[in-house]
């Protein structure tokens, strides 16, 4: 090989390597005023992958949607045509993923941070490493459960902690949304709280209740978001031209009938079909082998601060919505006198927007999981931070969070739930 082409061969190389940067791109805030204008938002992010909604069409709070800088002439055309206000809440989202930048993970190490812990995000192999550590120390009550390999052969890995038989159980499930980092760090978090906590509330439920948590439900686009696209939110497997389903719109209960998009370059593309990803296949059958004794189903994401529940394809009740409301409260009320946070309640038609084919939806409607629920974690609603939580705000999000699960465990036994 020639020097020359050797050179073209390495250029391609670091091309392909170098992460996608944000540089200048802004987060438009939008503030709608009628039901047209709802309705353009919503066939706008059906219809186009070049802008990237934080939060859905909404006549009662803001819509944040990142815009490219080439984009901006025409998504204020769009906005004038609609007659939207508006104002620019962030004009530079790379300022904020810098403060994530995994790079900085390795520089912190490099000056003495330990290689696991929750002061900056962790990488997908770092995850990895600290659970094989996990259940090496705990073997007696920690155990590895693989449900299955990613479209690109990573472990679908799940881990159990129980410390005596015919427990109920309480499944959770993090980073289906692979930009959503903070869910996985609240996973982790939670499962070292169950090994190692001397809280008595803690100890407790770690004693009376098995647990099963799937720390990185979607590794494929986790390590994307980590090593080339830091907002990237689907799977990764190829769709025509366009790349990835929204695994949390691909269960099937009531699949495709909100919420979800059919263009394939949505980022709420619900897939060809229900279950059309290994990652929801498999998540699917391990599901269906503990579903009868799960007493909770927990899928934790980021942003907003909700604790959301069913029914997500309707505003009608579902047929145990007291019950629903009042666990969720109860770790709501939780949540707020560790720290002050102010999470809302209800159902996620009602409280957020329309979604169906969702993972607590599922649970509900097919295994009939009473108590499934969505924690859509800090930073709080309207946050110009969005998906990018700052690093410092990584423990006390899981600790509040923590304490809003041992509050919906107790309130669930007081109903007869648990």
């Amino acid at each position: 090989m020639n020097l020359r082409l050797v050179f073209v061969v390495l250029m391609a190389v670091s091309c392909f390597a170098a992460k996608a940067r944000y540089d200048n791109y802004k987060l438009y805030s939008l503030q709608l005023e009628s039901e047209e204008q709802a309705k353009a938002v919503v066939e706008l992010e059906h219809q186009t992958d070049a802008y990237d909604f934080w939060s859905g069409a909404s006549l009662v709070r803001d819509v944040d949607v990142m815009i490219p800088p080439h984009k901006f002439g025409e998504f204020e055309d769009f906005l004038e045509r609609f007659n939207i206000s508006f104002h620019i809440k962030v004009e530079n989202i790379q300022s904020l993923v810098d403060q994530q930048d995994p790079e900085l993970t390795a520089r912190k190490t490099a000056e003495g941070r330990n290689a696991f812990d929750w002061t900056f995000f962790n990488t997908f192999d770092e995850i990895q490493s600290w659970l094989d550590g996990r259940i090496a120390a705990y073997p007696s009550v920690l155990s590895n459960i693989v449900i299955g390999r990613s479209l690109q052969n990573r472990v679908l890995r799940c881990v159990r902690y129980s410390e005596r038989a015919n427990n109920p159980a309480v499944f959770i499930e993090a980073n289906f949304h692979a930009r959503e980092w903070a869910s996985s760090a609240t996973a982790t978090w939670i499962i070292n709280e169950l090994l190692s906590s001397t809280d008595p509330e803690t100890r407790q439920i770690a004693n009376t209740v098995d647990w099963y948590i799937c720390p990185v439900a979607n590794p494929d686009g986790f390590v994307f978001s980590h090593e080339s696209t830091r907002l990237w939110r689907k799977t990764r497997q190829s769709w025509g031209s366009c790349i990835g389903t929204d695994p949390n719109r691909n269960f099937d209960f009531f699949w495709m009938s909100a919420g979800a998009s059919n263009n394939p370059c949505s980022d709420t593309y619900a897939g060809p079909n229900p279950f059309s990803e290994p990652e929801t296949a498999a998540l699917r059958d391990f599901y269906g082998t503990i579903a009868s004794r799960t007493r909770m189903f927990l899928s934790i994401h980021a942003f907003g601060q909700y604790l959301l529940f069913p029914l997500g394809h309707t505003t009608a009740q579902s047929n145990n919505h007291a019950n629903l409301l009042s666990v969720g409260n109860a770790g709501a009320n939780a949540i707020r006198a560790t720290a002050g946070a102010d999470y809302l309640v209800g159902s996620s038609s009602v409280v957020l927007y329309a979604t169906s084919g969702s993972t607590p939806d599922w649970a509900f409607g097919v295994h009939n999981t009473r108590l499934s629920y969505t924690f859509e974690v800090r930073p709080i609603r309207g946050s110009s931070n969005g998906f990018l939580l700052a690093p410092n705000q990584i423990i006390p999000n899981n600790r509040e969070v923590m304490n809003g699960i041992k509050a919906m465990v107790a309130q669930a036994r007081v109903l007869g739930e648990m």
